[in-house]
């Protein structure tokens, strides 16, 4: 779906081909940890008796669980430092 205009398009794409590479590179910063605060706060709201490592593998899951076979998950995740993964 598409629901903005190509003129509210092209101003955007102005305001952003504005800012300088720096300031794009701590704009798409921000935004990761933005997202990342919000997904961590979302897996301790579902899961609240998950313990850190728990967290973690959660976490990498909502970002990469989509990018890989499951197989090839749980290699990954055994192979991460202070992740638990639950088989």
């Amino acid at each position: 779906m598409d629901d903005t205009s190509s003129a509210a398009k092209q101003i955007y794409e102005a305001m952003i081909m504005s800012l300088s590479p720096g300031e794009r590179l701590l704009m798409a910063c921000r935004m990761y940890d933005t997202a990342k605060t919000l997904m961590i706060a979302g897996i301790r709201m579902q899961t609240p008796e998950a313990n850190e490592a728990q967290v973690r593998a959660q976490f990498f899951l909502r970002m990469h669980g989509t990018d890989f076979t499951p197989e090839e998950l749980k290699k990954i995740m055994r192979e991460l430092p202070n992740m638990q993964v639950d088989d």
